[in-house]
């Protein structure tokens, strides 16, 4: 049987069967310990995935443009988490802290006027939370969206800011992005949901800065709750996580794809044994 090869160790030899969910095969790579789905479906399928149901939908394309940002449910304690992932993302440009599994922490505030103005895209950016973070902290940001309906009530309040957020997948939207221009990229709990995580990295790689970042939490999956769950392990959704990595794979694909230092640290939030990876330039 053929399978689809690994996407860290580009070969199909040393994978097998994991497990069967819905109908779709995970396999696993006896080499690096990658979980990933062997026949990944078509885009349009795995967009109506993401719409949540026909009602969710219309509910959305109806209400959308009748709301501000602040109207979202739990503004405040979404912020609070936002500016959090913002400020320890800032700190891990060009430098950050020792290696190691560290602690998600924000460092101090700094004055925006001395480093000057970031380029701050976040990837699937959902209600642009981190986007109007960014926005607090003097960056110009710009956000990649797949399901547009969501960035409706952010651009709704940040007008000036509409046009640079974009509706489709990340590799839709490369050619807004210029060689070098970016500071910072943001991608929470999205590198699983890539399909061609090769390419999405490259081109990543390719727009930051010397020194720039790219940040990602993502399930772990060599965390005890993988390990213990087997098929019942909750981050285990063929079609929408179609690549699970480890802390160990994921930096192997990461120095592969060109990146010359990637970190570990603890996450943002425990869901799915997730953890953050800091990739540099």
């Amino acid at each position: 049987m053929a399978w689809r090869e690994c996407v860290v160790c580009s070969e199909s030899e040393c994978t097998e069967p994991y497990c069967t969910i819905n109908g779709y095969a995970y396999l696993h790579c006896r080499e690096c310990g990658l979980i990933y789905v062997d026949n990944v479906e078509r885009t349009e399928n795995l967009y109506r995935s993401y719409s949540r149901g026909t009602f969710k939908s219309l509910r959305r394309r109806l209400l959308a443009p009748l709301r501000r940002f602040y109207h979202a449910r739990h503004f405040q304690e979404s912020m609070h988490r936002a500016r959090h992932i913002f400020e320890f993302a800032c700190s891990q440009i060009g430098g950050g802290t020792d290696g190691g599994v560290c602690q998600a922490r924000a460092p101090a505030r700094r004055d925006i006027s001395e480093e000057g103005q970031r380029t701050f895209p976040d990837i699937d950016c959902n209600k642009a939370l981190l986007l109007a973070a960014g926005i607090e902290r003097g960056s110009n940001v710009y956000g990649v969206e797949i399901v547009p309906k969501l960035t409706v009530p952010f651009k709704n309040s940040y007008s000036q800011f509409a046009d640079q957020v974009f509706a489709g997948r990340f590799e839709d939207c490369r050619e807004r992005f210029a060689r070098g221009m970016i500071d910072l990229i943001t991608a929470i709990d999205v590198i699983e949901h890539l399909e061609d995580v090769v390419r999405d990295l490259a081109g990543i790689h390719q727009f930051l800065k010397p020194g720039g970042a790219l940040v990602i939490q993502t399930p772990d999956g060599a965390c005890a709750e993988a390990r213990g769950s087997g098929s019942r392990w909750g981050a285990l959704k063929p079609l929408e996580h179609l690549h699970l990595f480890n802390a160990d794979n994921l930096a192997t694909r990461g120095r592969g794809t060109g990146f010359t230092e990637v970190r570990r640290f603890a996450p943002f939030e425990m869901a799915d044994g997730n953890f953050v990876a800091v990739m540099r330039t």
